[in-house]
């Protein structure tokens, strides 16, 4: 692949075992194996996740090992929770206990739409600090970011929020967008709680 290990990085025996058969085999096979370990990691840029061939397992593999991510599973209705402070009522719910009740169907999560939940949980362009730009800003790129690419975005004037009672957040999407197949898929995906959103605040998306 253009790189090869250099002499001062092979392995090799001691002067006294290098007229040994077995052992100069032994050598010869170790250094072949880590030239193979070379070429893989410098074929496959394993961070950069966006890239095509990043796919399938390999994709599931590198999400894990390096971003600590899984593959989401999307139900098709929405999913309750139960358990945390003000989600139940009192005397209903043993104490320290965690219940979801929901749908037992579900959307399998390709690579396309598996990498755009990644972008949005891990992209920091926008800062850490929760706002209602770096809110519209998130759901634009996942609505135009193929396999979670930053598709550049310089306005966004077809995503609206609006906030209601009980700490609700509204993202009202316009007919632009709303007509994308994915614009449906990003409203199980905020519904199944797959992607990062302040827990203070319960979302909905619209899609007008």
């Amino acid at each position: 692949m253009g790189y090869q290990l250099a002499s001062p990085f092979w392995a090799y025996p001691y002067v006294q075992y290098q007229d040994d058969d077995d052992i100069k085999a032994f050598f010869i096979a170790t250094n072949q194996n880590n030239q193979t370990y070379l070429d893989f990691f410098a074929q496959y840029n394993l961070a950069l996740y966006t890239d095509s061939s990043i796919s399938g397992a390999l994709l599931d593999w590198t999400a894990t090992g390096i971003y600590g991510l899984t593959r989401p599973i999307f139900p098709t209705g929405s999913v309750q929770t139960a358990g945390t402070l003000n989600t139940f009522a009192l005397d209903t719910l043993t104490m320290n206990t965690f219940m979801q009740s929901g749908t037992d169907q579900f959307y399998v999560v390709n690579d396309d739409v598996f990498k755009r939940c990644m972008t949005w949980n891990l992209y920091k362009g926008d800062g850490a600090q929760f706002n209602i730009r770096w809110l519209k800003r998130r759901v634009l790129r996942f609505l135009l970011g193929a396999n979670g690419a930053d598709p550049g975005i310089d306005e966004t004037y077809d995503i609206g929020v609006t906030f209601g009672a009980g700490n609700a957040v509204n993202i009202n999407i316009e007919p632009a967008l709303s007509a994308l197949p994915i614009a449906t898929i990003l409203q199980v995906a905020v519904n199944s709680q797959v992607l990062q959103l302040p827990f203070q605040f319960s979302f909905a998306v619209n899609l007008l």
